[in-house]
């Protein structure tokens, strides 16, 4: 009988010792230091079709270690659009990060150009801000009520390519073109989801 109370005792310390264990686990989270990324050349390139590209790669490190990179993505140099190269790497814990370099490509040199700045359609104001020769990014680039962020590109003369990009409402592409009266016409159009076919033209009056 006294052995059994003994072999009781020791069973009940066991199992309080395990459910103490687990508790000391309970809440318990630690910190990871994702990769930093350093995209080197620049962030946003622009290029001139027919001209050679050659990616100048990124370098990743998680604290004062230098990660392992690996890039996805191509550019096809001999047609104007809008490319994008991704790096990835993997912290210590097991994390991935990620970070991009975009490259438009442009059918002629349009350096000395510049569209960026404030606009205005209708009675609404849209800020256009250049990222790199031809290449423009607008918080609203659709200049209406949607809020719809995106890039459009200046690859020649008076043309303004929009390139296929992702929002809210489905995939949409379009064109453009720089008028000769200070305004700027562009044409968006969703071409994917249950929005696609709609169509939205813009002319916006630099400011």
């Amino acid at each position: 009988m006294k052995n059994r109370f003994i072999n009781i005792l020791i069973l009940f310390a066991a199992v309080t010792l395990c459910i103490s264990c687990d508790d000391d686990t309970d809440d318990v989270s630690f910190i990871t230091t994702y990769p930093d990324f350093e995209i080197q050349g620049g962030t946003y390139l622009s290029i001139v079709s027919g001209n050679s590209y050659e990616d100048a790669g990124a370098i990743a490190t998680e604290g004062e270690n230098q990660l392992e990179v690996t890039s996805s993505g191509s550019v096809d140099s001999d047609t104007p659009g809008l490319y994008t190269i991704t790096y990835t790497a993997t912290n210590s814990d097991g994390y991935d990060g990620s970070a991009q370099r975009v490259i438009a490509v442009t059918e002629e040199d349009v350096s000395s150009e510049d569209l960026s700045g404030p606009y205005l359609s209708g009675s609404r104001s849209v800020n256009y801000e250049q990222r790199a020769s031809g290449l423009y990014y607008g918080e609203n680039l659709w200049a209406d009520s949607n809020g719809v962020s995106g890039y459009f590109l200046h690859t020649e003369g008076s043309t303004i390519l929009v390139p296929q990009q992702d929002s809210p409402f489905g995939a949409y592409t379009g064109s453009g073109t720089i008028n000769g009266d200070g305004t700027i016409s562009l044409r968006f159009e969703i071409i994917e989801g249950g929005n696609a076919g709609a169509v939205l033209s813009r002319t916006l009056t630099k400011q």
